[in-house]
């Protein structure tokens, strides 16, 4: 069974963060120069929430919001997490029973590796392709 290690493999570490006192503008900024859906949000080197697209999308666009707002006012505190060894399968299933696109992954000790998203496990390649296929037999 595919696991989060296999989706994540050669960008481990490679997780785009932002403290929880940078502005909407800044993050917004920040996820389209690196063309991703979300941003971890740290404070201490742990993660304090996600900030994501549908953050953008629905507390920000057309509301009128200063994009000078801080995104912990906006972000999803203490997001699920998950941890290399789980299975793909369950990063799916957390997606679904949360109703989230983003799900950080860490180590031990809490800090984060990356992220998986249902566009990194639907472009995954094998492992995430061998899941999917799965799922439809299912």
């Amino acid at each position: 069974m595919p696991r989060v290690a296999d989706i994540l493999a050669g960008k481990i570490g490679q997780v785009h963060t932002l403290s929880a006192d940078h502005s909407v503008y800044d993050a917004v900024q920040r996820m389209v120069e690196h063309n991703i859906g979300s941003l971890v949000v740290l404070e201490d080197g742990l993660i304090a929430g996600i900030f994501t697209e549908r953050d953008v999308l629905y507390k920000v666009a057309g509301t009128g919001l200063d994009p000078a707002t801080r995104i912990e006012t906006l972000m999803t505190p203490r997001p699920t997490t998950l941890k290399p060894g789980h299975r793909l399968a369950d990063a799916l299933n957390k997606m679904v029973a949360d109703g989230c696109r983003h799900i950080p992954i860490v180590d031990e000790g809490g800090r984060p590796l990356g992220v998986v998203s249902v566009r990194r496990i639907v472009d995954g390649g094998a492992a995430a392709n061998n899941l999917l296929m799965q799922f439809q037999a299912d």
